[in-house]
């Protein structure tokens, strides 16, 4: 009997967060680590303060999600780049002035496209459950699934997005912000993840991500 050829489907290798000890206009991140030619790295990088962020400034990667709102800023932005052996250990994002930016860094197998998003940061939302928003994909396929959420507060978190996994929350202290991300790969044309559960109450927004 012939073989059949395996179904790609993207998968997390390993993954890597930064926290800021300061607000600064230069944040010096650590890529994941060991990475491998040919797989996809995704960086999500989540801050507010007046501001919009212009990095990172590192040749090849490609800014796939642009999402600021308010006075203050709540920024989310997404960039990837498919390895290819020549990355540095870290990569350096960089703000238009001195910001709080957190980071957190995937690197994904057996991807086959560019990562996708959608945003509910017009939203602008107040409370214990930043949602992130349903996202529809490029037709149904294995699709690895990554949920934000980013808090204008010190918030720890109780709950992430039901039947997600690996979720990681980061606080940055003393400078009144907080993010969490969460995974999960549905086999499906569409996303709607479901709030994470969080405290205390805070301005703060949300976005859902895909590679497939």
């Amino acid at each position: 009997m012939p073989m059949r050829g395996r179904l790609k489907m993207p998968r997390v290798i390993n993954r890597s967060a930064y926290t800021p000890a300061s607000n600064a206009t230069s944040h010096v991140m650590t890529l994941p680590s060991p990475r491998v030619a040919g797989n996809t790295g995704i960086l999500l990088v989540v801050g507010s303060k007046s501001t919009t962020p212009t990095g990172p400034v590192a040749t090849g990667w490609t800014l796939f999600s642009a999402e600021a709102v308010g006075t203050d800023f709540e920024g989310m932005y997404g960039w990837y780049k498919v390895f290819d052996g020549s990355e540095s250990n870290t990569l350096t994002v960089t703000a238009n002035n001195a910001v709080a930016l957190m980071g957190f860094f995937w690197q994904i197998g057996g991807a086959r496209g560019a990562p996708t998003a959608a945003s509910s940061l017009v939203e602008q939302n107040t409370g214990t459950t930043p949602n992130p928003p349903n996202l529809a994909f490029a037709g149904t396929a294995q699709t690895l699934v990554l949920a934000a959420a980013f808090m204008r507060a010190e918030c720890t978190v109780s709950a992430y997005p039901a039947s997600y996994a690996n979720g990681q929350s980061n606080i940055a202290t003393g400078l009144g912000r907080s993010a969490a991300v969460a995974e999960r790969t549905v086999l499906a044309a569409s996303e709607d993840p479901g709030a994470f559960t969080t405290s205390p109450s805070s301005r703060n927004s949300a976005m859902t991500y895909a590679i497939q």
